[in-house]
């Protein structure tokens, strides 16, 4: 019994940094939960409420790719956070895959930590070619 739980405790233990940095943000959850519920605009502008780009029409209009990717790859179902890294005091990168019926999208998401703590979004961008997106280690390896 006191080994099974030292293997459990030490694994857990192993774990923590890996599962720590894996945190999905708010601003990206919330997101991703109006895009489930309601579609791609409610998502995009839950995306970029209370940031630089809020109500920006450059911004919005990828609610129109996304909505275009969704009629070739089918109903969204989920998405996954595959890398973040800190890129300053200020500053975040998240790489996420985006899941649908028929195929992923692959985005990457800078965002912004304002002087009151909250993190906003900056930019953000969407593309069914990861090469076009990602750096090519976060796709290929080192």
């Amino acid at each position: 019994m006191n080994k099974l739980f030292c293997v459990v405790a030490i694994s857990v233990i192993s774990c923590m940094p890996i599962c720590a940095s894996a945190a999905t943000p708010e601003i990206l959850s919330n997101g991703f939960t109006a895009y489930k519920e309601s579609g791609a605009k409610p998502a995009l502008e839950a995306w970029i409420k209370g940031s630089g780009i809020d109500g920006s029409k450059e911004a919005l209009a990828q609610a129109n790719m996304l909505a275009q990717i969704g009629e070739y790859y089918g109903k969204y179902l989920s998405y996954e956070l595959v890398k973040s890294n800190k890129i300053s005091k200020n500053t975040n990168v998240y790489l996420v895959v985006i899941n649908y019926e028929k195929g992923s999208v692959f985005a990457k998401f800078f965002t912004y930590i304002t002087p009151s703590g909250k993190e906003v979004m900056q930019t953000f961008n969407f593309n069914t070619n990861a090469d076009l997106v990602w750096p090519s280690n976060a796709i290929y390896g080192s």
